[in-house]
This record gives structure tokens, sequence and C-alpha cells, in this order.
């Protein structure tokens, strides 16, 4: 199990070129992290987990199964907690739980302060409509990050999503784009992604990026990259937002059909009902109404 761990951590070290020296700074000496590359000594669990952040990656990189704590450790329950919520909407209760949780020692961490800046920001964002001081929070989140300058974490690309996201609803295109194009390369050369909704939101976002420069061919492109992930991996996320990009899309640059727009609002209706979302449901039912009685 040493030269396996070893072996993943010289592994990805190489692979982002970081040297031995950038990789132990602060957690441990240099002749430590050659020993354990060589399998000659194992790591403490504190060690390991220092090594994986500043890697980008989680734990389990290096051995699963990985011990779940979420169920008796309060820090991943409120975390848990918060991460349901923001799926939810639920922006007031989450900035509650955030600042109740600001104080305490146990999120002094800098990579539980992160977490808690970063949704603080989203909140700050919908809840009082406040782009400034939203991407103010993302940015001091991002100097948190433990990794280097030539890799990030998981987390950090989920930040740098939000603050696209942000400047996108600020018709801030152009920037917003610029974080796009980065996200997709990160992923892609990201050895260790633990969930693939991060590369569906970032299809979607640029996707209605796009849209809204009116930069349909391309915005059509993502919605198809992203139909086209879903479809190959079993994945019913957003697939209905991605079949609705795509008939307004295809349908405004004139690239598909009003039938072949038709038939992508169709699958997107069918989908939101299924999700009980009767709200995009109808969404949709006044696009393809519209769709329908156009040009007749």
């Amino acid at each position: 199990m040493d030269i396996e761990i070893g072996r993943k951590i010289k592994e990805l070290r190489s692979f982002y070129r970081i040297s031995q020296a950038d990789l132990c700074e602060g957690i441990c000496n240099q002749s430590f992290i050659s020993k354990l590359e060589k399998g000659l000594v194992h790591p403490s669990a504190n060690v390991l987990s220092m090594i994986a952040e500043r890697l980008g990656v989680a734990p389990q990189y290096f051995f699963d199964p990985f011990a779940d704590v979420t169920k008796v450790n309060y820090m991943y329950k409120v975390i848990d907690s918060i991460s349901k919520n923001i799926d939810r909407a639920k922006y007031a209760e989450v900035l509650e739980m955030v600042e109740a949780e600001e104080e305490n020692p146990i999120f002094k961490r800098a990579d539980l302060k992160q977490y808690l800046l970063w949704r603080k920001g989203i909140c700050l964002f919908h809840l009082e409509e406040d782009a400034a001081s939203a991407v103010d929070c993302l940015d001091e989140a991002l100097a948190l990050a433990p990794t280097t300058a030539k890799n990030k974490s998981e987390r950090e690309l989920d930040i740098l999503l939000s603050k696209a996201i942000i400047y996108s609803v600020m018709e801030r295109y152009q920037e917003a784009a610029s974080i796009y194009k980065l996200l997709l390369k990160e992923i892609a050369r990201h050895p260790y992604v633990l969930s693939n909704k991060l590369l569906l939101r970032t299809y979607y976002n640029y996707s209605k990026n796009e849209f809204d420069q009116e930069n349909y061919k391309t915005s059509l492109k993502f919605s198809q990259e992203g139909v086209k992930y879903c479809l190959q991996n079993d994945s019913l996320y957003i697939l209905g937002e991605f079949y609705f990009q795509c008939g307004q899309s295809g349908w405004k640059g004139g690239q598909l059909s009003k039938k072949e727009a038709l038939r992508f609002y169709e699958r997107a209706k069918t989908l939101f009902l299924l999700r009980n979302n009767t709200f995009f449901a109808e969404i949709v039912d006044e696009e393809i109404e519209e769709l329908t009685v156009e040009n007749i």
C-alpha cells in the first residue's frame, strides 16, 4: 500500500511538474517526500490529507474505499446541510448557517474557511444582488487554496465556476467566457474529478453565456456536448436544461428546423415533468406555443 501511495503521489506531482520542494513546503521535509515516493515510509493521515490538498485531489485518489465520516463528524454534517440547501436555492438558510459557523473554531482551518466564503459569496449574490461583495468572497476563498500555481483542486474549479456565472449575470460576458474556457481545460487534465456535475454545469452555463450574446452556434455546440456527455454516462442531471438550450439556440441560430427545435423542447418538458418541476415545464410550454404560432 505504501508503494502504491508513493507511486501515485510521484505520478501526480510529475504530471503537474511540481517539485518535491514545492510539494512538501509547510507539510514535511523533502527527504520524507523522496522516501514516501519510494514506498520507504508511511504517511500519517494528517500528512497524507495535506499532500492531497496540495496536489488538488481528495485523499480517495490514493486509495479506495475511503472512510465516510459525514455521519459522525459535525463538520461534515454542516457542509452536507449547506450543500443540500444551496442545491435547493435556500440561500437565506445557507447564509444563516454560514454566519453561525464563521466564528466556530472548527471552521478556522483554511480549507473549511474557504468553503464558507464560497457559499457566502453565492448567497450574497442571490439574496442581496451584491455582485461586488460576492466576487470578493469568491476571490478570498480562492486565495486560501492549498494547491500550487500549476494545478487546481476540484473545489477551486467549482469556485471559479460560481465566479463565471456571476460574471455572466453581470453581463461581463468576455470575463465569464475566459473562466469557462479555463475550466474546460482544467477539468480535462484533472486526474480525479469526483463529480461529473462540475463539467456539465460548465457546459450549460457556458452555453447560456454565449446565447445571451447571440452567439447561437457556439451556444448550441456546448449544449450538444452536454447532451452527449449525459447520454454517454447515463446521467439525467440537467439533461432537460440541455435539451431546452439546444432547442432555443438551434432555432435562434437557424441551425435547427422548427420541427427539430420542437423535438428538443418536448424532450426537455418530459424530463422536467419527471422531476416534478412544473415551473420549468410551463416555461417550455410557452416556448412551444410561441414557436408553433410563429410565421403562421
